[in-house]
């Protein structure tokens, strides 16, 4: 069943497709109204639909009894039929990862020549399109850019920028996304209720999660799960295929550390050890959600939310390489994760409401290579003294971008929307678009590397003061300015509708 059960549930209509609400609403317009293309390209990650939307396509505009303005193939047709049962001649499918040389396109530019036996159009779909040859690729060219007028292709792809660019101008483009998540549990229940088993929600969560928007990965592990032959499948089930790190125990962690409830946190991390929770698949589903719960405060301009989000972020994925290391004890790293997020706040909320003078021991040697970057923050000796203009400094940002790149990767992109503007002997200002960055900044363990990248190229060690832009206009590049675009782009998101 485990390798069936997506091939009995596709789709055999528009109306059956999950997701891609754009794409089929194109198509079903075009459909209607009889403007055709005659090539297309559905190019997105795999297992979301582009092959099963190009059969339907390809059965909807060869459809006998299938009225003028409907958009739907009836599906019991003699066309409908052959193509549902894989012997229609109408349809070609051909696999470019096993037929990616210029004979195999050679010989389809013969048969493009030839009348569909029934229906309107000879339909050819080319999955994986990508892996074909360059020499493949132009004899692909010649027959998509005048095809006959009973020709129609559609071009699959999980790698849109392997083609030449000759192919996608001749193409009607469309990216699929991948599926959302409410759409895929809704359909996994209706199938598992279909094979006369229920499951558990939560268990339904994680195998979504862990088939990151993919349906038939989705789907393929559903089966696997009904192979069981259980009638409900508990996590006692489930345990046996899928690698637990529970969806609920995910939201209730992080839940608990947002909220600064240590004792909550720990427990529950022990709570994972004695029910033999993955440890790792539990860190790793968690970067996840605390990404996605991220970047929709980011989408929703919540700031504060998303600045606090982001250090959680930024601590456990620095922490995830340890678990595999720590073999005898793998959870350690979550719990200083909890720990160091508790701490943090409490700290950066007592500096908030009662701010500390800063006190004046020695200054550390500068970590020569390959020296562990510091995480206290440098105090300035009070007799030290910079001779630094602001001119200079703005002139050598550049190199303290350099450095925070290479010691901290994820505050390069805050920094770069920053400049600093004003420097009164060794207190040095620096100005930021958004609270939402200042906040980043202003984390202790983060002022730290940016005073040692300050150290590193200008030898002295700056004490900080930032503004944010309501406070001071910032004369930056606007694009740049855009706080959700950065986010967007550094962690490769999108902004849902």
């Amino acid at each position: 069943m485990s390798s069936t059960l997506y091939r009995k549930y596709r789709p055999q209509c528009f109306s059956e497709i999950i997701g891609q609400q754009h794409i089929k609403a194109t198509l079903e317009q075009e459909v209607k109204m009889n403007r055709l293309a005659h090539a297309y390209l559905f190019c997105g990650p795999r297992g979301v639909g582009k092959t099963t939307l190009a059969r339907i396509m390809a059965k909807t505009i060869n459809c006998q009894t299938r009225e003028s303005t409907a958009s739907e193939p009836c599906n019991e047709c003699e066309s409908c039929t052959a193509i549902n049962e894989g012997r229609s001649l109408n349809l070609i499918e051909i696999d470019a990862a096993s037929h990616r040389g210029i004979n195999e396109i050679r010989e389809l530019r013969e048969h493009v020549k030839f009348f569909p036996q029934q229906g309107l159009y000879n339909v050819f779909i080319i999955d994986e399109v990508h892996m074909l040859t360059s020499e493949a690729f132009n004899a692909l060219l010649k027959t998509i850019e005048e095809p006959p007028a009973h020709a129609l292709f559609i071009l699959a792809t999980t790698e849109v920028h392997k083609l030449p660019e000759t192919i996608i101008s001749r193409c009607q483009r469309f990216d699929f996304k991948k599926l959302p998540s409410t759409e895929l549990k809704t359909r996994l229940m209706a199938i598992a209720e279909k094979e006369g088993a229920s499951i558990e929600e939560d268990v339904v969560d994680t195998l979504i999660l862990r088939a990151e928007g993919c349906g038939r990965d989705a789907e393929s592990i559903l089966g696997q799960l009904l192979s069981l032959g259980e009638q409900r499948i508990t996590w006692e089930h489930a345990g046996l295929v899928l690698p637990r790190s529970d969806r609920v125990l995910i939201e209730q962690w992080i839940t608990a550390v947002l909220d600064k409830k240590i004792d909550s946190a720990l427990s529950l991390i022990q709570q994972l050890i004695n029910e033999g929770v993955d440890i790792e698949r539990f860190a790793q589903d968690t970067v996840i959600v605390i990404r996605q719960k991220m970047m929709q405060e980011i989408s929703d301009q919540n700031m504060d939310k998303g600045s606090i989000l982001f250090t959680f972020l930024d601590m456990l994925i620095q922490r995830m390489p340890d678990i595999r290391k720590m073999t005898e004890i793998p959870h350690l790293p979550l719990e200083l994760v909890a720990v160091e997020m508790v701490l943090n706040r409490a700290t950066s909320a007592s500096h908030h409401t009662n701010p500390v003078p800063a006190s004046a021991p020695q200054v550390p040697p500068t970590p020569g290579p390959g020296a562990a970057l510091i995480h206290e923050p440098l105090t300035q000796h009070h007799t030290e003294k910079s001779d630094h203009t602001i001119q200079t400094i703005q002139q050598r940002w550049e190199e303290v971008l350099d450095y925070i790149q290479h010691h901290a990767p994820s505050l390069s992109f805050v920094l770069g929307v920053a400049q600093p503007i004003a420097v009164n002997n060794t207190i040095l200002t620096i100005a930021f678009s958004y609270k939402f960055h200042q906040d980043i900044i202003n984390n202790q363990k983060n002022k730290a590397v940016v005073q040692q990248a300050l150290r590193n190229v200008f030898g002295v060690v700056y004490d900080i003061r930032t503004i944010a832009s309501e406070e001071k206009p910032i004369k930056t590049d606007t694009n740049k300015d855009d706080v959700l675009a950065v986010v967007l782009e550094t962690f490769e998101g999108a902004v849902a509708d």
